[in-house]
């Protein structure tokens, strides 16, 4: 999924008058995050991208870039949406909604990733 087509998502499901470059921002946020909590403490995938840069929105250099999290693992991201819009209007039920799918699709993600990709060695055990 790129960033531009997780907007539009978001936005069908939860209409909002916030713009689009704040949202991108959000986008950049949540990868980045996942890259350093989740990606980037396990062994890369074996992925050649064919001269494409790497996927995430904290990577990329326009709204066609794709997103850390491919599918089925999408949904991430839209909740992800969906929560900060209804902060950002203050919908405080809303949003805590948002953030419990959000939450369960965050746990999904990372168990996948985690069951998909070995940990990255971490110093040395000694007895």
């Amino acid at each position: 999924m790129t960033i531009r087509e997780a907007i539009g998502r978001a936005d069908m499901l939860r209409p909002n008058a916030l713009s689009q470059q704040t949202k991108v921002l959000w986008l950049r946020q949540l990868d980045a995050g996942l890259r350093r909590s989740v990606t980037a403490l396990h062994e890369p995938d074996d992925v050649e991208y064919d001269g494409l840069p790497a996927p995430g929105a904290d990577l990329a250099t326009d709204c066609e870039g794709e997103l850390l999290a491919g599918e089925p693992d999408s949904a991430l991201y839209i909740y992800w949406l969906m929560a900060q819009a209804d902060l950002a209007e203050g919908e405080i039920a809303r949003y805590a909604n948002s953030m419990q799918l959000y939450n369960a699709a965050l746990a999904d993600f990372t168990a996948h990733y985690k069951a998909a990709h070995r940990p990255l060695p971490r110093g040395q055990f000694r007895l």
